[in-house]
């Protein structure tokens, strides 16, 4: 049943990703994500930087989720967000695409909080 409901209402859900209320947004995405609708990554992305931070949280949990190594660039720029889920999501994201370059941002990481999201990461 979710392949079937997934098939017959992603393009509907990926046009309520404009729709004026925040509420509808998020919900939207979380249902995106719930169907795993791979292809509402791409308008997540174009849109991101729109969207209020909860909607950005679970956007990026469904961008992570078929994250490639050619979003890395989008992904890195999350290391900079002051949102601490937001940089979690992002250095864990990292850590399963690119371990080198996790490594790389891992070494340049001073935040003692940053550092503690590493060693977590690590450690799982």
């Amino acid at each position: 049943a979710k392949i079937y409901n997934r098939i017959e209402t992603k393009d509907l859900l990926i046009k309520l990703l404009d729709h004026p209320c925040s509420e509808v947004r998020l919900n939207t995405i979380k249902i995106l994500d719930y169907f795993y609708v791979e292809e509402a990554k791409m308008p997540l992305i174009k849109r991101f930087t729109q969207f209020e931070e909860k909607s950005q949280i679970a956007a990026f949990k469904l961008i992570g989720n078929f994250a490639t190594q050619e979003d890395e660039a989008f992904i890195e720029n999350q290391l900079l967000s002051s949102s601490f889920e937001l940089k979690f999501l992002a250095l864990n994201t990292l850590k399963s695409l690119n371990e080198l370059k996790f490594n790389l941002v891992r070494d340049q990481l001073l935040d003692p909080v940053e550092q503690d999201m590493v060693a977590y990461i690590e450690n799982r």
